[in-house]
Formats: C-alpha cells, structure tokens, sequence
C-alpha cells in the first residue's frame, strides 16, 4: 500500500553537529580506554564499561541512519496513541540486539586476557615448542576456565537464537498460542551448559522452614524445567507490559540497572566473595545492553520517533535470564520481576480465556479529550461471562481492581482489559501520554528501590560493625538477601496498615521478652511507639503512606540487623547447659573450656545445645579430579571448641597443581557460624587462605563427638569430605 508523504514522519535521519561531535567523543574516549586496558592488565570491567559506552554511541546512530530503510522494507507502524497517526519505524529493537552481541563478541579477550598470558611465556608468546614426555609428567601448565569461556559463549548462542526468533515474530506476526514456547527453544543452549558445568539442581529453602524441610531440597530434572519456565517467562513479561512510548525500555533499563547494583554489593569486598566471578559475568553481559537500552530509550520516549518491535522483548527478557540462571541468582532477578509477576498473574482471566482477549490490550487514546484511558473488552447480551466469571469480576470492582460497566438488567456492558497499565489509569485517572511512561517509570523505580531497602540498610550495619570490630565487610549470600527482600515484602504488608503494624510490634516486644532478648524486647517497643506514630501521620493525611513506610522499613532493618551482628559477637558470653540462647539468632551452641561429663551427655540425649570440641582435630580425604586425584589427606583442627565465632583451620595439600609446583600445601583459617534452627550444621565466614586468598567455601553437619561430615567447592563442583577424630586428641 502506498504511503502518502504526509503520512510518514518528517523527523531528519541525519544527526546534528552537537550530537556528532558528543558520539565522536564519547566514541573517542572509549576506543582510548579500551586500548589503554588491553595494553596494561586487561582489566576486563573497565574495558566492558568502555565497550558499553561505545555500544551507545553506534546504536543511536545507526538507530537514527536505519530507520527509513526498515520503513522501506515494511517495519514500520502508526502511533495509536498521538492524535496524528503518523507511521515511524518499527522493529528497531533488532539494531539494538545486533550491537549488543557484537560488543559482547568483541569483548571474549578481556576476561580471559591473564589466563592467556598466564598460558605463554608471559609476553604473549606462543613460539614455546612442549615435548610430549613433558605434558603427561605433569600439570604444570596453566589451567585455562574452559568452564566459563563455555557459559559465556552458551549466553551468546542462545541470545542470538532468541534475535533470530524475534526478528522471525515481528515479520511473521506469530500467535500467542506459539510466542510461549521460542524463548524455550533459545534457552536450550544455557539449559545444556548449565547441566554440563554447574549441574546444581537444589533450591536454598528459607531459614525459618529449615527444621522442617532441610537447608536445601533438590529438584532433580525439575530444576532444568523450572529454569526453562524462567526463560520463557522473562521475555513474555517484557512483551505483556507493553503499549505505550518508552514503557518497554524504561522496564529493562530500571531491572538491568537494579541487577548491576546488586551485582556492585558482591565486588565491594576487601576480599573476594564466593559468588564474585557469577556477578562479574552478570555485569558483563549486563553493562552493554544497558548501554544500547539507553541509546532507544532517547528514540522510543514520547513522542516516539521509533518502535523497538518484539525482538527488543525477546532478547531483553533472554538477557535477564541467562544472567540470573549462569549467574546463579534467579530469585533474586524474580524479586525484581515482581511488576511484570503481577501484570501476568492480573492478566491470567484474559490468557486462559475466562474473559475475550483482544489482539492489543495497550491503554485507548481519546482524540477528543487527548487523554488516554483504559482499553475496554466489550460484552454483548448474547455472549456474558460464565456466572462463577462474573461473581470474580464483580469483586475485583468492588476491589478498585478492574473497571465494569453495568447496564440496568446487571448484564455486563464493559469491562476494561486485564494489563496493569490499565489498572494504572482507572486507579489514578485519565492521564496524558507524556506523562504515562514516567509515572510507570517512577512506579518501578519506587517497587525495587524499596526491594532493595532492606538490603542497604543491612550493608550499612555491617559497615558499622566491621569498623567497630577492624574486621571486613561480607556481602550476603545470594538466597540470604532473596530471604530478607522477601521478609520485608511481607512485613510490609502489615506495615502499610494502621494498627496492624503497632500490634506486630507489640507482639514482637512480648516475645523478647519471654526469651530474655533484651536488645531486642527495646527495640520492639520503641518500633511500637514509632508504629502509633506513623499511623496517626497516615490517617490524618499528614504524610503520605508509601514514603513513610519506606523509611520505616529502612531503619527497623538497620536497627535489626545490629542486634543480630551484636548477637554473632564471637566473645558472647558462655551459659550454663540448663540455659538455652535463641536459637533463632544462632546462639545455641556454647563451649566450655575444657571436655567433661557435659559432652556425653549431649551426644546420649540428655542434653541439648552445647557442643565441647575443645582441641579436636580431624582427619579425612580430599579427592580432586585435577589437582588431587588419588586423594590426599586434609586435617581439620578446632582449637577453641565447637561454638559462633569459633576459629577452625583446615589443611591440605595438593599433588598436582596448576602453577607446576607438586605437593603444595594449602590452608584455610576461618571463623564458625551455626546454623539457625539446626545446632548441627555449620558454615565457615571470613575465610582467610593464604597471601590473603579468601579460601574455599566449606559448610558442614555433624554427626557424633568422632564424627563429622563436610563439602567444599572448588571450580564449582562440590566435594564430601568425611572427617574422623584422630585418636589421641580431645
């Protein structure tokens, strides 16, 4: 069909000087930084920050130069949201996804840039000729991470599958029926290196159902379904949440920026974190897409100038999954996904087809007021909702959660569409489309900035502790900080109504005080008292709720995550065996100075939470696949008992190494915490190995005075140890 010239957008494809001279330099600087780092260490952030920079400036560029290409080629659509309909370019999401796998190409050398120097004669020469004699001897050659070379490559085949599907729905306009299962196919690839290289399929269960169900619970084969379902639902997600300028971008920007800060919490450590290598890959994959997300979000904002297509959808949704499945923090990427968890939960009536679902469902542009409104699903006498359907819709109006038009018979007239864009607009009222995108925006921003909350405040109490006490700052565990986000969800609830949240307070207060936790029973009753407080503010009108439940939620977590690091002091005072600590702040287990009577008796049943290991030392076998195949001996020696905050040392060596040197003794001192709700099991902190090496992750459980079973991770893989007293010590 013939394009009238009127019709087509009249916005110039060619940049201005000002914005060529800042691409120039801002490309300029960062081919500089990027040369600069791949001739000094290769620090592969800065280089993926630079690469990030660079990807900006050619996406808005090519952004602008493509668009009246793709218009000749047929992507092109009409705004139905401006009172000239005008047709601009569509499908630009594609550009963006081409960038971003070419910058992600291009940056392969910098992570891996020591492990190839480490693997030459360490100026980049590869001329060294090997006998073979000298290879089988032994393996003194650098190890190079195939393992993470495989994942970072398994992210880029299924990320280019996902392109290529994308590309394929916005030419072929696909049916929804059929949209669900793509992502399931381009997740395939991660799916296959998961399996290959990590191959953990147990969850972390939360620590208060811990005594009933276990510290971890595996999934089996059903973990790879569950991790194929987040594939697919991420990009659908995006793709729902969806119909207004800028609403797709402002969401994946708002997530891949809030990712990358929780990324941050993990690097700012004096000493390396376990999870720091799977958040250095997050932030490498993240960074560049941000990068690209920026430059269409400039083109796709009201008014928009272009569309960004279900492949820009696609592929953001495929970039949060593969970074929360490689990168091992999936709830935490579900936490952040809890806006577009809820439009999908909201929009289930209409997907499974309890209510008619319309081809489009974005928000009604109204030419005559220029206000958008919420779309409508029309009903007619003949066809009403079945009668349990219509009792449901009937009381999400009573909710405030859906609009319904009645007639005088109470058959339905109209009911606006399930997406919470809608939900948006009859909530608040008509708006206009300007500001639509940054009151959805803003509305983001608040939902995970809050998510996050708890977890700031909590950093910054262990900031305290660590310069009251000279120690280091630990970032939390990934499924620690799920827990606390999730906790303070919940709490929140309770919060955000009056009376509610001063009832909490005061029950809180009472059970302190029966447990005779005095920081705590003030604590509670100071938060009562800031409770009633708050609810006089509230019901009065005199601050708004959500601002003040905020802050609220901010300092109640600060305030309690100092008790718990006052608690965890490890010169806790030792207790008698009649008095029993809460064991909800780990403070069941208390060693005497000496072994007596007391232990025999906790190990016959006849007492409870004390554990006497004073001098003990252990013995068991570390078995290796590459650095100590035949097993050797490691020793697990605890000085001072078995208690929170206790030392523990264990040593080994190793018969074959990567450096070249065989028999290399390795050790690890460390710090235990027991386990909260199982006085069994134990994890070891501020591990320290030697020349400052953080040390490998070792958790516990033990099962008699002779007895005690252990794991390690070393290259990702977990290993059993099995110790036995030896005899002879205490």
């Amino acid at each position: 069909m013939a394009v009238t010239a009127h019709h087509v957008a009249a916005s110039s494809t060619s940049l201005s000087r000002p914005e060529t001279l800042t691409l120039l330099a801002l490309s300029g600087a960062s081919v500089a930084i990027i040369a600069n780092t791949f001739h000094g260490d290769g620090e592969p952030l800065v280089a993926s920050l630079a690469l990030s920079i660079l990807a900006f400036c050619l996406s808005y560029a090519m952004i602008r130069w493509l668009g009246p290409t793709f218009m000749k080629a047929g992507f092109r659509g009409r705004d139905l949201s401006k009172l000239n309909k005008i047709e601009i370019p569509e499908c630009m999401g594609a550009v963006c996804a081409a960038v971003y796998l070419l910058t992600v190409i291009v940056f392969i050398p910098f992570p891996f840039y020591k492990d190839i120097v480490a693997a030459t004669s360490g100026g980049g020469n590869r001329d060294v000729v090997l006998e073979v004699q000298e290879v089988n001897q032994g393996r003194f050659l650098h190890r190079f991470p195939h393992n993470k070379l495989a994942s970072y490559l398994g992210a880029i085949i299924a990320l280019q599958t996902i392109a290529f599907l994308g590309i394929g729905d916005d030419l072929f306009d696909i049916r929804w029926r059929h949209k669900w299962w793509i992502p399931g196919l381009a997740s395939i690839p991660i799916l296959v290196v998961y399996f290959v290289d990590f191959g953990v399929t147990s969850i972390v269960i939360p620590v208060q159902l811990q005594p009933y169900l276990g510290e971890l619970f595996d999934l089996g084969a059903l973990y790879y379904v569950y991790m194929a379902c987040v594939a697919m639902f991420c990009p659908q997600s995006i793709n729902m949440l969806a119909g207004i300028n800028g609403i797709e971008v402002s969401q994946c920007v708002v997530v891949a920026i809030l990712i990358a800060f929780n990324d941050c919490l993990y690097l700012l450590t004096p000493y390396p974190h376990p999870a720091t290598d799977s958040h250095l890959f997050s932030l490498y994959l993240l960074l560049p897409w941000i990068g690209v997300s920026c430059a269409l979000l400039y083109h796709n904002w009201y008014p928009a100038k272009v569309f960004v297509g279900d492949t820009y959808c696609y592929f953001s949704g495929m970039v949060f999954a593969v970074v929360g499945i490689l990168g091992h923090f999936s709830k935490t990427l579900g936490l952040l996904l809890v806006p577009q968890i809820f439009n999908f939960l909201y929009s289930c009536p209409q997907i499974f087809g309890l209510v008619p679902c319309p081809r489009h469902r974005l928000p009604k542009f109204n030419a005559r007021t220029g206000l958008l409104e919420p779309s409508v699903t029309p009903w007619s006498p003949e066809r009403q909702p079945r009668p349990l359907v219509g009792q449901l819709l009937h009381l999400l109006a009573k909710l405030r959660l859906l609009q319904v038009t009645v007639d005088d018979k109470g058959a339905f007239v109209e009911t606006s569409n399930f997406t919470i864009l809608n939900l948006w607009l009859f909530v608040k009222g008509f708006t206009r489309n300007q500001s639509k995108p940054g009151d959805a925006l803003i509305w983001l921003l608040f939902w995970n900035m809050f998510c996050r909350s708890t977890v700031l405040a909590s950093l910054f109490a262990d900031v305290i502790s660590a310069a009251s006490h000279g120690s280091s700052v630990k970032a939390k565990t990934d499924h620690e900080t799920w827990f606390t986000q999730f906790e303070a969800i919940t709490h929140s609830v309770v919060e955000y109504v009056p009376l509610l949240g001063t009832l909490y307070s005061v029950e809180r207060a009472a059970i302190s005080l029966r447990e005779d936790d005095g920081p705590r029973y003030w604590q509670s009753l100071a938060d009562a008292i800031e409770s009633s407080v708050r609810d006089i503010l509230i019901v009065q009108s005199w601050a708004e709720p959500i601002p003040v439940t905020l802050v609220h939620n901010m300092a109640e977590s600060f305030t309690d995550r100092m008790i718990d690091i006052y608690h965890s002091w490890p010169h806790t005072p030792e207790v008698g065996i009649k008095r029993l600590l809460n064991r909800r702040y780990e403070h069941v287990i208390v060693a005497e100075s000496q072994i007596g009577k007391s232990a025999d008796e906790f190990f016959t049943g006849k007492a409870k939470g004390v554990y006497y290991f004073y001098g003990a030392r252990y013995e068991g076998i570390l078995k290796e696949s590459l650095y100590a195949p035949k097993g050797e001996i490691i020793r697990l020696d605890i000085p001072r008992g078995f208690y929170n905050g206790a030392p523990i040392m264990f040593t080994w060596k190793w018969t074959e190494d990567a450096s070249g040197a065989r028999n290399r003794p390795e050790a690890t001192h460390a710090r235990i915490k027991m386990r909260p709700g199982t006085p069994m099991q134990f994890i070891l902190r501020d591990r320290q190995g030697a020349g400052g090496w953080v040390g490998y992750d070792f958790w516990g459980e033990i099962n008699s005075r002779d007895s005690i079973t252990a794991y390690t991770m070393i290259d990702g893989k977990s290993i059993r140890i099995d110790f036995k007293k030896i005899e002879g010590a205490r």
